[in-house]
């Protein structure tokens, strides 16, 4: 690493101060990490690629901060959660809300749990899915495409002969099952599954106010036409954010 180069990316982000004790506990000690915008001190798997490059896109450069009004989000879904840093970005920024995290794979659901479970101190926060999200209730397999920690996708058992048998629940399943009229942010980035999970079953989005999507045509053909189609009938504004679709529905 060059630390010099990576030492003047944290200041440009974090000021001078923070970007030193940020540097220190990652580069250095590789210990829990502070920043005066996030709560609780949280970890990454230090020599992964993956947590590092989400590191700097949801910490560093804040990509899920300032998506909607601070006093007006009081419940969210995080589809794809990792390990966990864009939860603890929503967690922190929306300080009256729950979150629900999914997240299938379970190196990455462990971290996201330490990381995540400080918020339920004084009351429950934050409910924790080890499952895959997807438009039905079905089985489906867990498979590594070799892309990194934040590349895993879930396939139909019978399209693929590798991986791990995970159950995957649906977005009204958990809805219902939380007692959730209506959701204020969703955040989607399930490897390509997108395209299936706005194919069918989503009377959920009618009960959305903000959708921020990660599509990925280059795994499922497709997948952002899936989502635009599905939300034809809504009316919405559009913005995008680096690779994020945000959508507010009215």
């Amino acid at each position: 690493m060059n630390y010099l180069g990576y030492f003047l990316k944290l200041k440009f982000y974090l000021g001078t101060r923070t970007a030193l004790r940020v540097f220190y506990h990652k580069c250095i000690r590789k210990e829990d990490i502070c920043v005066p915008f996030i709560t609780h001190p949280f970890k990454i798997r230090y020599h992964d690629f993956a947590d590092n490059q989400i590191f700097n896109y949801v910490i560093l450069r804040r990509c899920y901060m300032g998506i909607a009004d601070k006093n007006e989000v009081s419940r969210i879904m995080d589809l794809g959660a990792h390990i966990g840093l864009s939860a603890i970005s929503f967690l922190s920024e929306y300080l009256n809300a729950e979150v629900l995290v999914v997240e299938p794979d379970p190196g990455n659901y462990k971290l996201l749990v330490e990381n995540t479970s400080s918020y339920n101190s004084s009351k429950v926060r934050v409910y924790h899915y080890n499952t895959a999200i997807y438009a039905d209730e079905t089985e489906m397999l867990l498979h590594d495409p070799q892309t990194g920690t934040h590349g895993f996708q879930i396939l139909e058992k019978n399209s693929y002969d590798q991986g791990r048998v995970v159950k995957a629940v649906t977005i009204n399943n958990l809805l219902d099952r939380h007692g959730w009229d209506q959701v204020d942010i969703i955040k989607i980035n399930i490897e390509g599954a997108e395209k299936e999970l706005f194919e069918r079953n989503t009377e959920w989005i009618a009960r959305t106010k903000c959708l921020i999507v990660e599509t990925h045509d280059r795994f499922k053909d497709g997948a952002s036409k899936s989502v635009f189609r599905a939300l034809e009938k809504f009316p919405y504004k559009m913005r995008i954010l680096e690779q994020n679709l945000i959508f507010t529905l009215f």
